[in-house]
């Protein structure tokens, strides 16, 4: 739909959206996983000459409306529920080392982790992530290393 209906999406993705969100929390999650789709709903930050960041949604509220409709979604046991097999979680400690949980070549979508832990493409020296860095941002890594120094936390993701 995205790539053959592009125009289709643009006219109507906010309809789309809220008819998902009665529908079908496993489509908004397809709609984040690809690029051209995922600007409809999440926030795009832009820099200023003057080095201050802003968001597109401090002016159009409709989206601002649409992304806190989807932060609050990944927070139920609904959606857990709707997801299933598709959401993959795991967690343990990994005693402060980078634990191997996806192999490199496979994309995933990180949906959540708890606060001190970290996250990394496959392999990636260097590419930490930390949940300031992850939280409400779907972030889209190639393959996944992942650490944490608490057994209660917990890694929300997805392959897309």
């Amino acid at each position: 739909m995205v790539s053959n209906y592009s125009w289709v999406l643009k006219l109507n993705y906010r309809d789309l959206f809220y008819e998902l969100t009665e529908e079908s929390s496993l489509a908004i999650m397809c709609f984040l996983m690809n690029g051209h789709s995922r600007n409809y709903f999440l926030p795009i930050e832009t820099k200023n000459e003057d080095g201050t960041i802003t968001y597109d949604t401090e002016i159009d509220a409709d989206k601002d409306e649409m992304f806190d409709q989807i932060c609050l979604m990944i927070t139920s046991d609904m959606f857990r529920k709707e997801l299933g097999e598709n959401l993959v979680s795991f967690a343990g400690t990994t005693e402060g080392y980078w634990k191997d949980l996806e192999p490199k070549g496979k994309k995933y979508m990180i949906i959540s982790m708890g606060s001190g832990d970290f996250v990394r493409s496959s392999g990636l020296s260097g590419g930490d992530l930390s949940s300031a860095d992850i939280k409400n941002k779907f972030v889209i890594i190639d393959g996944i290393d992942y650490k944490s120094n608490y057994s209660t936390h917990q890694l929300l993701y997805m392959e897309v």
